[in-house]
């Protein structure tokens, strides 16, 4: 017998597959966040480009790694810091670095990471030669709590840094803070998934009500199909074997009977008589027959 609430619980595992929903949404929400961001990023790279390639172009082509710690250096990256300040002001960007091609940070807005060798970042090595990149890293905050600095979430964006002929002489890295946007998406998941599984769960609940009354009704039916089927082969059973009684308890007769009438003279009557005793003893014959099929 089909068991209709078993089935049911089992279709029911659609949880998962909303689970599995969940985590392609967030990863849908995560590539637009980061497009988004490359977008802001390019935006802003751009613009600190064209400021900063008329004042520190120069520099930027100029200055050498064993140059970085020297006073005249120091001085000169804190006004281009200052600069950049004044451009980034009120937007959630964490750092901007520049690089030479030889991926060597000569100037970060954080003055302590000067000097760090990216050459082998797949992303700098795209944007030298003249791609725009983009990829979300943890980037360590101001805090000196470690704990709370791999907590911060930072889109990374890749722009090349162009001179006045056109000619890639250094990458631009601006990294923006993404860590509220990733709560918010996190939180966001969150309360769909909480919300689809509590429209589900209530869902189900009523369906397992309808369909375990369903069940039960099926049930009942089917033993009731069992009864009559019963019946009806034991009515079937009882009425072959009248049948068949019948007709050996009438075959007898009609026999000595059809004798009794070869006894007689052979008048019309007497074989009018004899072809109705044969056709009785042919219509028993069928019915024996049909009852034994």
């Amino acid at each position: 017998m089909f068991r209709l609430l078993r089935y049911f619980s089992l279709a029911s595992a659609a949880v998962i597959v909303i689970a599995v929903l969940m985590f392609f949404f967030q990863h849908l929400s995560v590539e637009d966040l980061v497009r988004l961001g490359e977008r802001q990023n390019e935006i802003l790279a751009r613009s600190i480009g064209n400021n900063l390639s008329d004042d520190f172009g120069p520099y930027f082509q100029s200055v050498k790694e064993a140059d970085i710690e020297t006073a005249e250096t120091k001085s000169k990256a804190g006004e281009i810091s200052e600069s950049i300040a004044l451009q980034i002001e009120g937007l959630p960007v964490l750092k901007v670095e520049f690089l030479n091609l030889k991926g060597i940070v000569i100037f970060s807005t954080r003055s302590e990471q000067a000097g760090r060798d990216m050459s082998r970042d797949p992303d700098f090595i795209a944007a030298r030669k003249g791609q725009r990149t983009s990829k979300i890293k943890l980037l360590n905050s101001d805090s000196k709590s470690a704990q709370k600095a791999e907590q911060v979430k930072s889109l990374a964006s890749y722009q090349p840094f162009y001179d006045d002929e056109g000619k890639v002489v250094g990458v631009l890295q601006v990294y923006s803070d993404t860590t509220s946007l990733f709560a918010d998406i996190d939180k966001h998941v969150f309360y769909v998934f909480l919300a689809l599984s509590t429209a589900l769960g209530l869902l189900y609940l009523v369906l397992h009500q309808i369909v375990r009354r369903a069940d039960k009704i099926i049930k009942a039916q089917h033993t009731e199909l069992q009864l009559s089927t019963e019946k009806l082969v034991k009515s079937e059973a009882m009425h072959r074997k009248f049948t068949a009684d019948v007709s050996h308890e009438l075959r007898t007769p009609l026999s000595v009977l059809l004798l009794q009438i070869d006894t007689l003279d052979d008048t019309k009557a007497a074989q009018d008589l004899r072809q109705d005793v044969i056709a009785m003893s042919r219509l028993v014959n069928q019915i024996l027959s049909l009852a034994q099929v």
